[in-house]
Order: structure tokens, then C-alpha cells, then sequence
């Protein structure tokens, strides 16, 4: 469900509320529809990275990614609830006895019928990394960092290119071993075959079907050889 409340959102008041119901039925979906519980996304993600430093200020790297992504809070579209209960009214016979005003006050509390999804995103990405390291030789190392990467979801079997932008620092306890700390901004873009619209029925092409945002904060350990 589209949960966005903006003009010509016709989630907000339903079909049957804005063709049958009353100008009360349209207030009170569209005040359920505002309060009705907000889609949330967590996620975890790993990583394993390799950088070589170019004198001591630039670095260029590998690393290999997995993220997983849950989603709580969904819910279904009214405009499934009207096929339903249309398909319903014409295969049924009990569910005639149902009255339009009944359907109305349920398509109206259609938001806060919500599900889970614990396996929204599951992916394996390959990145490339290149950053930039503003002090030489200090026990605290600040850098920033752009990360480009390719890969699958396993989910939707779709491919996906990732960017990142990193701000981030070493601390490092002794020569070789570091602490790491990371503020993370990545955008996934999935691409996947599908089928065009009424217009091209059959013409199937590797189209554009979702982007997600992440923003997340990261700790670990290294080597520096």
C-alpha cells in the first residue's frame, strides 16, 4: 500500500469510500489512513575489505557484502481489498447479504491490517572502493570513502548496483591491528526482466523495479600490513 499522504493517493480514502460513502466515511478514512501504523525497515549487514594505500593519502579496494533487510508494518493495497470483495459478491451468494455501507467501514480500517516480511532483500555484493585519508601516520586515521558494487538478490533474483558513501576512522591500538568506525549512505537499485505495460504486453526487458536507501553506522576490526 502506498502510504504516502499526498494528493491523488487513492489509498487514502478507498474506492468505496469515495464513491458510496459519506462525507464522514471520507474524513474518517482519511484519518485512519494518516494514524495507521508506518511500514519499517531493519536490516544487518557484513563485509570484508581489502585497501591499498597510494602514499598514505589514497586508497583504492575490494570488498565483498551481504545485507539482509526485513520489513514490518506492511499492508495491502484497497484496491486489492475491492477485487477481493468484487470477486466476492459475483461468486458467493452469502456475501451478498453484505451491505456496501459494512464494506465500506472495512476498506475504511484496511491500513491496520498489516504482515511482516523477514526477507524483504537478501543480497551478495562485490564493490569497488576508492578513498581519500587525511592524516599520515597517526594512531587516529579519518578518511572518506565512495564504494561502487554489483550483485544479486537472492529474493526477487534481481540484479543489484550498489553506491556508498562512507565517512569513517582507524584507531589503531597497535601497528597492525585497528579499530573501525563507519557512517554509511547507500542506495540499492534493482533491475530485473519484466513485461511492459498493456501497451507492449509481450515486450519483455531488463527494466528498472525498485530502489531502497540505507543509512547505518559500522564497527570492526582490522590488519594493517
Amino acid at each position: 500500500m502506498n502510504r504516502d499522504f499526498t494528493y491523488g493517493n487513492s489509498e487514502i480514502f478507498g474506492y468505496y469510500a469515495s464513491g458510496i460513502g459519506s462525507t464522514e466515511d471520507k474524513l474518517l478514512s482519511a484519518y485512519l489512513f494518516d494514524q495507521a501504523p508506518k511500514p519499517k525497515i531493519a536490516g544487518q549487514n557484513s563485509s570484508f575489505l581489502f585497501e591499498y594505500l597510494i602514499k598514505s593519502k589514497f586508497g583504492i579496494g575490494f570488498s565483498l557484502n551481504q545485507s539482509q533487510f526485513q520489513a514490518s508494518n506492511l499492508s495491502f493495497s484497497k484496491f486489492d481489498f475491492l477485487l477481493v470483495t468484487g470477486f466476492a459478491r459475483l461468486t458467493d451468494p452469502s456475501f451478498q447479504n453484505v451491505s456496501f455501507d459494512q464494506l465500506t467501514k472495512w476498506e475504511t480500517a484496511f491500513p491496520y491490517f498489516t504482515y511482516h516480511n523477514n526477507e524483504l532483500m537478501k543480497a551478495m555484493t562485490f564493490n569497488v572502493h576508492f578513498s581519500y585519508h587525511f592524516l599520515e601516520n597517526s594512531i587516529l586515521d579519518p578518511y572518506v570513502r565512495i564504494s561502487f558494487g554489483y550483485g544479486r538478490d537472492s529474493v526477487s533474483n534481481s540484479k543489484l548496483f550498489q553506491t556508498s558513501l562512507i565517512i569513517g576512522s582507524r584507531y589503531f591500538i597497535t601497528d597492525r591491528v585497528y579499530l573501525l568506525t563507519e557512517l554509511v549512505a547507500t542506495n540499492y537499485d534493482s533491475y530485473s526482466k519484466t513485461y511492459g505495460s498493456l501497451k507492449n504486453l509481450f515486450s519483455e526487458k531488463e527494466r528498472h523495479i525498485w530502489s531502497l536507501q540505507e543509512y547505518s553506522a559500522k564497527f570492526g576490526i582490522g590488519l594493517n600490513w
